[in-house]
């Protein structure tokens, strides 16, 4: 079985878009956990309806805590095999988790799945999301090339957490940091470096909305600083393993570090801006002092 985690928070205007497409998925031995995290809008009494019409949907209403309290708290009430999330301002393909689950079914040493997705604006009109017939197409991914992924131009499909399916097990020892903006950075790595193997689909299969008013929609200085302490324990944690792997972290991070710079400035944020090249300076002072081949 499918657990599907789907943290919901004001989003009265788009839950609807994203449970059904949930309830219509090819792959029907699933559970949709609904967390309702102290939403003070009709979301409440939404998941109440949703819960009513299939069986499939357990609601859980919870005192707002923020994202990372909302997925721990699905992550302590799911019961499948496997794991996913999704965000309830997005939506799905029919065919995503029976193509993916599929591709853990057929190849026992795949731990984690992972497909691309397609960013669709608020202001445009919804991504047609009927599924392409016939099997997907996708490739397995020895550790090598997953670290290799995880790094290159398009690294922000490795980050996020919901355009993917896990083993339930890759989750035992795990949780997101409460109180933290950019989870997803402190914690999606370790699930893709732990993994045996990985599976990539082949073609978009998820939805992401950007919306003026998400966490990525806008630049806060909170968010650029809890991003960058999880680039430093990302650069932290690969400086245990191999060097091309440290270096190639290394790089993608201080690049990152760079960007979010750049945008403190853009924005007028001048403190944090300054704070950020500080922290740049201290981190390029070390690495200098490693010498590590290919940087």
């Amino acid at each position: 079985m499918l657990s599907v985690i789907v943290p919901i928070f004001r989003v009265e205007k788009y839950l609807d878009k994203c449970v059904q497409s949930l309830l219509a998925q090819t792959y029907k031995d699933l559970e949709i956990i609904l967390v309702d995290d102290g939403s003070d809008d009709g979301c409440p009494a939404m998941c109440d309806a949703y819960g009513e019409v299939d069986s499939r949907i357990k609601v859980i209403h919870k005192a707002n805590g923020g994202l990372s309290d909302a997925r721990n708290t699905g992550l302590e009430a799911a019961t499948g095999e496997y794991i996913a999330f999704a965000d309830s301002d997005d939506y799905v393909q029919p065919q995503m988790y029976e193509a993916m689950i599929g591709v853990m079914e057929e190849n026992a040493a795949v731990d984690m799945v992972v497909c691309p997705f397609q960013k669709v604006r608020d202001n445009e009109n919804d991504a047609d999301e009927k599924a392409s017939i016939g099997k997907k197409k996708y490739k397995i991914l020895e550790h090598a090339e997953v670290v290799r992924q995880m790094f290159q131009k398009n690294y922000e499909m490795y980050i996020v957490a919901w355009d993917k399916v896990f083993r339930r097990k890759m989750w035992k020892d795990l949780r997101y940091p409460v109180g933290r903006i950019h989870e997803d950075q402190f914690t999606t790595y370790k699930t893709l470096y732990e993994s045996r193997k990985v599976g990539l689909m082949e073609e978009p299969l998820y939805y992401y909305r950007i919306r003026g008013n998400s966490i990525m929609g806008n630049y806060k200085p909170k968010a650029a600083l809890d991003d960058i302490e999880a680039l430093h324990e990302k650069m932290e944690y690969f400086a245990q393993g191999e060097e091309w792997e440290y270096a190639a972290c290394v790089s993608r991070s201080l690049e990152h570090i760079v960007y979010h710079y750049h945008k403190a400035k853009k924005s007028g944020a001048d403190e944090v801006a300054k704070q950020i090249r500080a922290m740049f300076k201290e981190d390029w002072r070390k690495i200098k002092k490693q010498k590590i081949q290919g940087i």
